[in-house]
């Protein structure tokens, strides 16, 4: 028997080694990407930044823009700068695998996670819908990981985080004054980068603290007040983004017209106006959550943290399928964003609770193993998927 000192010594080497090698395989992505010159965000994003530094204006969210620029050294050159955009794009994907193992090491006594579910967890950063189509294999569906679009991937590690700190505010019984600094400022920070988490999570971090402590709560109300200044936050950005006339540089003609409600509008879109080919696009990449929730709905709804999630997830849902830009940035699906990232969210939690399922059996259910199968071929699809955008070098 390990102690737990060694036990935890050797869950941190593991995990450190399997982020490492993360970092490498992602630079090679990355690099691939960039210098194939296959055609995705990632090269839009540089190539933006350029025009607009010469425009003497600078991108809103700032915050991916300005790291490109401070570690190129203030250089508007696009081979730097795609230099840089490697970089930092690897390290956030590490993060994306450190932070996920970290959040959910945090629901298991002294932070112990097991080799075989750390394993699993650096897996799922590869996974993505399940394969029907090889011709459009994202587009449409409801994904879990991106190689494509640099401020999704960036704020990935920090939506994390902030959701981290936000379960341990729901844990305590009067507010702390570090962990409220914590939230906001982590909050902020996914603002600079993408506001697109907090429209989700601003909602449900406000349900969750009403369920758990009260509506009458001193925590309620310092979740309120969190909750209003991040809604403030969120309004400015939206305010300089729409309506400011800076932001024409920004936007390239004014295309950003401002928000409208438009009921499954995106996703038809991507599905050729077939509501049969939506629903088959929405179960290729929910699968494993649609048949978790089949086998095992009413102990799902025992576990708080999947309550969370849950939550977290149908909000994020409606605001996918009801708002949408209007004008050219329609088809941009620039409000699916936080879909994709509680889609992530919601696998990360039902990984571990089938993985406690498994591990609590003294033999083979068969809705396990259906689960486990289930689970490994989202893995095989994102494989492919990568396999897909260097090959057709199309990343749709």
């Amino acid at each position: 028997m390990l102690d737990n000192d060694t036990y935890m010594s050797e869950k941190s080497t593991l995990t450190i080694k399997l982020a490492l090698f993360t970092f490498v395989i992602s630079f090679v992505i990355f690099f691939g990407i960039f210098y194939l010159k296959i055609p995705t965000d990632l090269q839009d994003h540089v190539y933006g930044l350029t025009l607009i530094l010469k425009n003497h204006s600078f991108p809103i969210p700032p915050l991916y823009y300005f790291l490109l620029y401070l570690f190129s050294g203030f250089s508007a050159d696009i081979g730097a700068l795609s230099n840089v955009a490697i970089v930092i794009l690897s390290l956030a994907v590490a993060l994306k695998y450190y932070y996920s193992v970290d959040l959910i090491a945090g629901f298991y006594p002294n932070k112990k996670i097991d080799p075989l579910l750390n394993v699993a967890i650096w897996l799922f950063i590869f996974s993505a819908p399940i394969v029907y189509n090889y011709k459009q294999m994202l587009f449409g569906r409801i994904a879990t990981n991106f190689w494509h679009n640099s401020t999704t991937i960036l704020l990935m590690p920090f939506a994390l985080l902030l959701l981290s700190h936000s379960i341990k505010f729901l844990q305590l019984k009067q507010p702390e004054i570090k962990n409220v600094i914590s939230i906001v400022f982590l909050g902020i920070i996914n603002l600079l980068i993408k506001p697109s988490f907090l429209f989700p999570f601003i909602p449900t971090f406000l349900i969750m603290v009403g369920l758990t402590s009260g509506l009458r709560s001193q925590l309620f109300k310092t979740a309120f007040y969190i909750a209003l200044t991040l809604g403030a936050l969120i309004f400015l950005e939206y305010y300089s983004i729409y309506k400011m006339t800076v932001i024409d540089a920004v936007r390239f003609k004014n295309d950003a017209k401002g928000l409208t409600i438009k009921p499954f509008y995106t996703f038809l879109m991507f599905s050729d106006g077939s509501w049969a080919v939506m629903l088959l696009n929405f179960l290729a990449g929910l699968l494993f959550p649609v048949f978790c929730c089949l086998f095992f709905f009413k102990d799902i709804l025992k576990e708080k943290g999947l309550i969370y999630v849950g939550i977290l997830f149908l909000i994020a849902f409606l605001i996918g399928t009801l708002i949408t830009e209007q004008g050219i940035m329609a088809s941009n699906g620039n409000f699916l964003w936080q879909l994709h990232i509680s889609n992530y969210i919601l696998f990360l939690f039902l990984i571990k609770f089938i993985y406690d399922k498994f591990i609590q059996n003294s033999k083979i259910d068969k809705r396990i193993l259906l689960l486990i199968i289930t689970f490994s071929i989202h893995v095989l699809s994102g494989f492919l998927y990568l396999a897909k955008i260097f090959y057709l070098r199309k990343y749709s």
